[in-house]
């Protein structure tokens, strides 16, 4: 009798990697570790997989498109940037491997911006105008974000990880006020 493939086998061994890369981080993961977990052999897993590289990119994909969902259903940007430091500090591992080696593919321009798109949407309901005009804004608001991030998952210790939020948020604060300074408004035509 042909054996049947398991069409959920590839999800199974990626749910497998996230929980390894969450308790142990790249490091931990193995296809031998990821076949064991995902109850399947390590032929099979590369089958799917064809190294570790594909493994990590695969997560890294699959953490940016939950990300941006979850930050999506954001109300506000206050809230947005709240969510940006918790989501680094909640999932270090995820975060560094988002911006880690893999970032140019993660963010290719082909996948599109859709966390900068949705940043100047509300920028532009703030202050009015087109959301284009709020390019330089939205990245300068993700650069800082994304430079506090970068140190919240570095899991430090001590009084220092609520300062660094507490400094990036009042910074976001005070750029989203006066983010209509970095409007790009188009150049008149002539």
């Amino acid at each position: 009798m042909a054996r049947t493939p398991d069409e959920h086998l590839k999800e199974r061994i990626l749910d497998v990697a996230q929980g390894l890369l969450r308790s142990q981080g790249e490091k931990g993961i193995t296809l031998r570790a990821v076949a064991d977990a995902a109850g399947t052999t390590t032929p099979t897993v590369y089958k799917r997989f064809p190294d570790k590289s594909a493994i990590l990119l695969a997560l890294a994909l699959r953490a940016r498109e939950r990300y941006v969902k979850r930050q999506s259903q954001r109300k506000s940007l206050r809230s947005a940037a709240e969510g940006y430091l918790d989501w680094a500090i909640e999932h270090p591992h995820e975060y560094k491997l988002i911006y880690g080696p893999y970032w140019t593919k993660v963010f290719a321009i082909e996948m599109g911006r859709p966390g900068l798109e949705w940043l100047q949407e509300k920028l532009a309901e703030l202050h009015g105008g087109d959301p284009q005009e709020y390019e330089l804004a939205g990245t300068a608001l993700w650069m800082l974000m994304h430079g506090a991030a970068s140190l919240l998952s570095q899991e430090p210790t001590g009084r220092t990880p609520d300062e660094i939020r507490r400094k990036c948020l009042a910074a976001c604060d005070r750029l989203l006020e006066n983010s209509s300074i970095l409007r790009q408004k188009p150049s008149a035509q002539k």
